[in-house]
């Protein structure tokens, strides 16, 4: 028979590691953000100290044979509007958040959650809103919260509260540079051979070794310090926060931390993911010293080719609206906030 279990303690959600990402590997929606590493070190600190409390509230669901099928990281918090259900996660420093759940488990998982969570012996009484931050399109949860709205009465609001562009990734480069059309495949191409004009030697690579992350993550965070408002958001706790996630994703195979140097000089940074074949960018930096060289476009070139050449499938841009983006051909693509409330 099938059960929907909670967990609320810490050491017993650890405890499902292997499990919980053996399920994400057969999800319907493998995001790099619902790693168990990932969703365990933000919890750790709320957020980097986003929610000053949190109650745990992890819903577990598994089939007749004992297998884990589905999970929804949740916890509740107090917010202006009362006790809250939120997903681990929320929300400034994750770009995209849903549930785990296989194709075959869809249909009952969100049915027994939304019985626990709405329902007539609903398991959380005392909560009265929930908030889902960061939600793509084909979400899972933005999917189950409209079903939810009409079976238990519920008062739903959603709005847009961002756009995450993205680049599907044509079978070579050349097919890409005719994607992007004919001026942006003239620029990409004027700036590579720029760079490799230039007097000075340079050299792109990916940060693999662990001895050198804690240096890399610190020139990363130099570079960042370029930008007046990533200056400002990575605060000290939020910088030793991304450090624990980089060092996670490193020892388990899914960080991709490039830099470029001219010079022997750090000129530009990307972090991002590398998970299911595709590659997450989630922030960049750049030294100005070098602008009029445009290192950070080069580098993002590299990049692709690199993905590329390895039939990557996407390469997302995730959350934010820069135009350097949509000249690399990305497409739009909206990102959402779900409110229920009784």
């Amino acid at each position: 028979m099938a059960t929907l279990q909670w967990i609320t303690q810490f050491d017993t959600w650890q405890a499902l590691a292997e499990e919980w990402n053996a399920l994400l590997e057969r999800s319907t929606r493998p995001l790099p953000f619902l790693r168990h590493e990932y969703l365990t070190t933000w919890w750790e600190t709320l957020g980097a100290g986003e929610w000053s409390r949190g109650e745990l509230t992890v819903a577990v669901y598994r089939d007749g044979q004992g297998r884990l099928q589905g999970a929804a990281p949740f916890f509740v918090t107090q917010t202006a509007h009362g006790p809250t259900m939120m997903l681990v996660g929320s929300h400034r420093l994750t770009d995209y958040l849903d549930l785990l759940v296989t194709e075959e488990a869809r249909e009952p998982f969100l049915h027994a959650l939304g019985e626990a969570l709405f329902g007539p012996r609903r398991r959380f009484s005392h909560v009265r809103r929930w908030e889902w931050w960061n939600l793509l399109p084909d979400a899972e949860l933005r999917v189950a919260s409209r079903v939810w709205t009409n079976t238990y009465g519920l008062d739903l609001e959603e709005s847009q509260v961002e756009v995450a562009p993205y680049i599907p990734l044509p079978p070579s480069w050349e097919a890409y540079l005719h994607q992007v059309g004919k001026k942006q495949r003239h620029e990409i191409r004027r700036k590579i051979r720029r760079l490799h004009r230039h007097h000075q030697p340079s050299r792109w690579y990916r940060v693999t070794r662990p001895e050198r992350l804690d240096e890399a993550m610190e020139a990363f965070f130099a570079l960042m310090r370029s930008h007046s408002e990533k200056a400002a958001f990575f605060t000290p706790a939020r910088r030793a926060w991304l450090k624990a996630v980089a060092r996670q994703a490193l020892e388990r195979g899914w960080l991709f931390l490039a830099f470029l140097e001219i010079g022997g000089e750090k000129a530009a940074a990307f972090l991002c993911f590398d998970f299911h074949r595709t590659l997450w960018v989630y922030n960049s930096g750049l030294n100005p010293k070098f602008r009029q060289l445009s290192p950070g476009w080069v580098l993002l070139a590299y990049i692709l080719q690199w993905a590329i050449a390895r039939k990557y499938a996407v390469l997302d841009f995730m959350r934010g609206a820069e135009g350097y983006k949509f000249r690399f051909g990305a497409r739009k693509r909206p990102l959402y906030w779900v409110r229920l409330q009784r």
